[in-house]
């Protein structure tokens, strides 16, 4: 059986990030799309073994920020972010 880290999909959380990376560039300034970048810095780092405690897991808020900040400005950056949602839901 997988661990909690194993769950997370590396390449996923790269693209993602990758991608609020990009968007970061035009919308200086834009609070939620730096939450949502720090969020995935994290995750990243723990699914890389980086951060060895999973205690923030509770506070990833990827689906509501996505819902909220980034549906009308990237609609496959939001599935995205639903799907690693989903993943930190189930290893919560």
């Amino acid at each position: 059986m997988a661990t909690k880290r194993e769950m997370l999909d590396q390449v996923q959380l790269h693209d993602a990030l990758q991608s609020v990376n990009s968007h970061l560039k035009h919308e200086k300034g834009n609070l939620g799309l730096e939450i949502i970048q720090s969020q995935l810095q994290w995750l990243q780092d723990y699914a890389s073994g980086k951060t060895f405690t999973g205690s923030k897991l509770k506070d990833i808020a990827l689906g509501q920020l996505a819902m909220r900040e980034v549906e009308t400005l990237d609609m496959e950056l939001a599935e995205k972010l639903y799907e690693i949602q989903s993943v930190v839901n189930e290893i919560k």
